[in-house]
This record gives C-alpha cells, sequence and structure tokens, in this order.
C-alpha cells in the first residue's frame, strides 16, 4: 500500500511515493519523516532531481551573493530537495524551484522553465484586468493595484476602502513573486487555485485565491501569457520585446537652458539595432556608434544629465564609452568571483579568466567636465547602477531620483538537462575601497520618490507631476554642484 503524507503546507494534494528508497523528509516543527516504497523512484522524478541538482550545485558553486544575504544553501537543499518526488505535474515543480530560487532575494537570479511547461497541460491565469505596481520600499516589492472583475480580494473590515487599495503580493503559492518569477507562477494546473498571500497597508495578512482556467487553446494560452507579461513589464517601465531600436534606447535633447539631457534605456548591446539595407544590424557596435553620435552634440553644454530611469542592464562594451567622456581620471574597479575556473556553462570561460586585479577606464577625449547629473530610480539596476556610481563618485555627479535595485553582478547561465535555463550573479564589482551595491543599491544624493496616482488622479497627470519634480531635482543639483566648484577653485 503506497504511503500518503501531506508534505507542506503550499503544496497541493498529498505526497504519493512508490519507491525502494527512503526518503527523510523535514516536516514542520523540525519532525523529520521517513517515506520508503517498493518500486524506486519513476522516469519523471529522477528527471526532476536532475535538475533540481544542477541548478543547486551551479549556485553552491558560482554564486556570489550568498554570505550578504545570511543564506545557508545547504539548509535550503535539506528542506527542497526531498519534497522535489513528491510534485505530481510539471507545474509543482516548478513552483517550488521558483520558492526554493526566492529565497535567495536577488535581482539578477531568473529561472525559464522549458517549453513543456507553457506549451503542455499547464493554464495560465487570465491576467486581463490585473494592474501591478513594482518596486516600492524594495526592489522585490509587487502591490496590485487593479483585479480582473470579479477575482478582487475582500479587505480586511477594519480598514477604510482608501486605506485598502494596492494591496503587496508576498507570496504567490509560496514562492516571492519577484518579476524575473512571475512568468513561472502565473501558470499552474488547468483549474487550480494560485494561492496569493496579500500584506495590506497596515501589515495585516490576508489569503486569496484566484483560479486559472479549467481549459484554455494553445492560441489563447499564448495571448494570455503575453498580456500579463506586458503588464509586468509596464509596471517595470522597460518593453516586453527585448529587440529594440537603437533610437529607442538612446536619445539626446538640449534644453532652452542649455542643458544637455541624455536618456539611456539600456546597455543591451545584443538586443539594440539599427536597419541597414533593409536589413536588421544588432552588437555593440550599433550602441556605441549612435552613442558617439550624440555625445559629439554635447559640445559645451550647461550641463549634462544622463538619465538612467529603468531596469537597463547591459555589457561593459556599452556603458564604458559612457562613463570615459565623463572621467577627469582614470576609474579602477575590482572584479571579484566566488570561486575561479568552476564550471557554470557559457560563464565558465569567463569565471576562468577573473582574478582579483583592477579594471581601468581611462578618459576618452574630449571629456566633459562640466556639471553632471545622474538620474535613477527604483527599477534601475545592474550595468546602469554601475554607470551611476562612477560617476558618482569619479566625475563628481549628483544622482537624482530614487535607491537602486541593488544587483552588482555579472551573470551567468546555466542549462539544465529537460532545457531550462538558470541566471544567476556569478561575477561582482568594487570599486578600490571594497564597497559593492549588491542588495543596497545606488543612494541618490537628492531623493525625488515616484507616487502612485492619487485617489481621483489619471496616471498621466501623476507622470507629469513627477517630472517637475525630477526637473526641480536637476536643477537643485546643478547649482550644487557649480557652487561646491566655486569653493575649491
Amino acid at each position: 500500500m503506497p504511503t500518503r503524507f501531506p508534505i507542506c503546507r503550499w503544496l497541493p494534494g498529498v505526497l504519493l511515493l512508490t519507491g525502494g528508497c527512503t526518503l527523510t523528509v523535514p516536516y514542520d516543527g523540525g519532525t523529520e519523516v521517513t517515506i520508503a516504497g517498493p518500486f524506486g523512484l519513476n522516469t519523471e522524478q529522477r528527471e526532476r532531481l536532475a535538475v533540481f541538482d544542477t541548478y543547486w550545485d551551479a549556485l553552491d558553486k558560482g554564486y556570489l551573493f550568498f554570505a550578504p544575504e545570511h543564506v545557508d544553501w545547504r539548509a535550503l537543499r535539506e528542506r527542497y530537495r526531498p519534497v522535489v518526488p513528491a510534485t505530481r505535474t510539471e507545474a509543482e515543480f516548478w513552483h517550488l524551484m521558483a520558492a526554493m530560487l526566492g529565497e535567495l532575494s536577488d535581482p539578477h537570479l531568473a529561472v525559464e522553465a522549458p517549453l513543456s511547461f507553457y506549451l503542455g497541460s499547464s493554464s495560465c491565469l487570465d491576467l486581463s484586468g490585473w494592474r501591478f505596481s513594482v518596486g516600492g520600499s524594495r526592489w522585490d516589492q509587487m502591490n496590485v493595484t487593479g483585479w480582473p472583475e470579479g477575482w478582487a480580494p475582500i479587505p480586511p473590515a477594519h480598514l477604510s476602502a482608501q486605506d485598502a487599495a494596492h494591496p503587496e503580493v508576498v507570496r504567490i503559492d509560496g514562492a516571492r513573486p519577484s518579476y524575473w518569477l512571475m512568468g513561472i507562477l502565473l501558470w499552474g494546473d488547468p483549474g487550480s487555485d494560485a494561492e496569493f498571500e496579500l500584506k495590506w497597508p497596515d501589515g495585516s495578512m490576508t489569503r486569496h485565491l484566484v483560479r486559472r482556467p479549467a481549459h484554455i487553446s494553445a492560441d489563447a494560452r499564448a495571448a494570455n501569457q503575453k498580456q500579463g507579461l506586458d503588464e509586468i513589464y509596464r509596471a517595470m517601465r522597460i518593453g516586453p520585446d527585448e529587440r529594440m531600436p537603437v533610437d529607442s534606447v538612446l536619445g539626446l535633447d538640449v534644453d532652452a537652458d542649455g542643458i544637455a539631457w541624455l536618456k539611456v534605456r539600456s546597455f543591451e548591446g545584443m538586443h539594440i539595432f539599427r536597419i541597414e539595407n533593409d536589413q536588421a544590424v544588432f552588437g555593440e557596435e550599433v550602441f556605441v556608434a549612435r552613442l558617439e553620435e550624440l555625445l559629439a552634440r554635447i559640445g559645451d553644454a550647461k550641463a549634462v544629465v544622463v538619465d538612467l530611469r529603468g531596469p537597463s542592464g547591459g555589457e561593459l562594451g556599452c556603458a564604458a564609452p559612457l562613463v570615459r567622456r565623463f572621467l577627469p581620471r582614470t576609474a579602477r574597479g575590482v572584479p571579484v568571483a566566488r570561486r575561479f575556473g568552476v564550471p557554470v556553462g557559457d560563464a565558465a570561460r569567463d569565471l576562468g579568466l577573473v582574478k582579483a586585479v583592477m579594471i581601468e577606464l581611462e578618459p576618452k577625449e574630449p571629456v566633459y567636465r562640466g556639471p553632471v547629473v545622474v538620474i535613477t530610480e527604483r527599477t534601475t539596476a545592474s550595468q546602469s547602477e554601475g554607470v551611476a556610481r562612477v560617476l558618482q563618485v569619479e566625475a563628481s555627479a549628483m544622482v537624482v531620483g530614487e535607491q537602486t535595485i541593488g544587483a552588482e553582478a555579472e551573470v551567468a547561465y546555466v542549462q539544465g538537462p529537460d532545457g531550462s535555463l538558470l541566471r544567476f550573479g556569478a561575477i561582482g564589482m568594487r570599486d578600490p575601497m571594497g564597497r559593492g551595491w549588491q542588495g543596497k543599491g545606488i543612494l541618490p544624493d537628492i531623493l525625488v520618490q515616484r507616487p502612485d496616482a492619487a485617489p481621483g488622479q489619471s496616471a498621466e497627470d501623476a507622470d507629469r507631476a513627477y517630472e517637475d519634480r525630477i526637473r526641480e531635482a536637476v536643477h537643485q543639483a546643478i547649482g550644487v554642484i557649480e557652487r561646491r566648484r566655486k569653493i575649491s577653485d
């Protein structure tokens, strides 16, 4: 007779194992329960364990930030691995993986499930009507500002309608809903309930269920997923399509006051293109060529504003040409990796070459020597944070806006045996004093927060008011920089 046992509060159903093996399962309260069966693990269970072990080992060997985040990675393995054979469907398995990876709370950490997860028997939440707000006091804070018709939760009785607006989603099916894991958590078994843990403005918590469609066609499934991801990307203020025309990524405007406003939406050279002879040409050279054209127009501008709003990560080869045009002297950084030469997929070569030596960026003429202001917001991430920090420290720039995400590392990619893909931070960057920004972000010199629209205020009006405050803060920063220079002269 097979053994049935309830395994954890968020995994629906029961644990059904038939195996000629024993599993010691941690249970609530620290109790360990041993489960045995007569037939051994089946092929599906072994394949899921292989995926789990591949990703756990890769992170164990190459992930950089266990210590700063106070994560006991081996304890997480002991907690989650015994549950893998108990997952009855592909959706349950990937929700389990999302829950474990979410424990690391890393903006760079992401996993893409195999195509079979999306094209097979799973179903996605009906996302028409959802509205999200991403980023609040934390990079991974996600609030729901609009619900599909008929699926809004009942707020706590002691809260007014205004106080009950925009609850934070703390977990979905047991996992922390960072936006890189949402693509998995929105999906599940047809007809299954997505369990939301909601935190209300006064700190109170409630549980809320939203049901996934029981029947959905392949076309409807694809359209629904795209709509949902488009909504999340909208909240993050980036476009859903990674293929970006270079003129949508880079822009320059010189205003009536003689201030040059340089907008940089991304440093992802591999995704940026221009049209040449009716063909799309991709690569860093496309980005750098356009950047150089714009920088040549700055000339003797009164000041330069580098707008880095949005989670614009990317390559150093795209970021360095921008930074070098504002450096009064050589800038230095120290790359660090947890272990050298670790075989972690495509990044093995890079990790093997990393040594504790200086990376130097030399100034490139003509160097702009006037006031420099950088604009950031809560979703500014990765390479953009590096640019902001170098300009802040080396070019005496002032940063205006919000504290950034805190995603410091260069990433490594590992492919799972089932075709899934893991991305994680493997190479960090420090300044010569050993300071990084992982989990901390770049602090602004002048804080300007992007608020949600007030009751009765349109999103467009809220954005206009926010941009007015940004411009006021930029002029304040320019005045401070000019006064500092007069004192030092």
